[in-house]
C-alpha cells in the first residue's frame, strides 16, 4: 500500500511539475525513442501536459498509449493510474464510456 501512494505521489505531484518546464515536442520524443516501462511513465508526463493545457482529447490519447503500454507490462499499478488520466480527461471532455 505504501508503493501505491509513493508511486502516485512521484507521478501525480512531482512528474507534471518536472514535465512543465520542458517542451511537449521533447516530450514526445523522448516517449518515442523509449520502452517499457519508461515508455509508460513518459506517456503519463504528456497525458498530463496536455490535461494542464486544456487539450483533452490528446491527454486522453497518451493516457490510453500509457495503459497499453503498461498493460504489455504487466504493471496493473501504471494501468490504474493511466485508467484515471484518461477518465478525468473524458469527464472534461464530457464523453460517456470508455470503450
Amino acid at each position: 500500500m505504501k508503493t501505491i501512494f509513493k508511486l502516485l505521489f512521484i507521478l501525480g505531484i512531482l512528474m507534471p511539475l518536472h514535465a512543465t518546464a520542458q517542451s511537449i515536442e521533447q516530450l514526445e520524443n523522448e516517449w518515442k525513442q523509449s520502452s517499457g516501462l519508461l515508455s509508460v511513465t513518459k506517456a503519463l508526463q504528456i497525458a498530463d501536459v496536455y490535461f494542464q493545457k486544456a487539450n483533452f482529447e490528446k491527454a486522453e490519447l497518451f493516457a490510453e498509449r500509457a495503459f497499453t503500454d503498461a498493460k504489455l507490462q504487466h504493471e496493473t499499478e501504471y494501468q490504474a493510474i493511466a485508467l484515471n488520466r484518461k477518465a478525468k480527461a473524458m469527464v472534461k471532455m464530457d464523453k460517456k464510456g470508455f470503450f
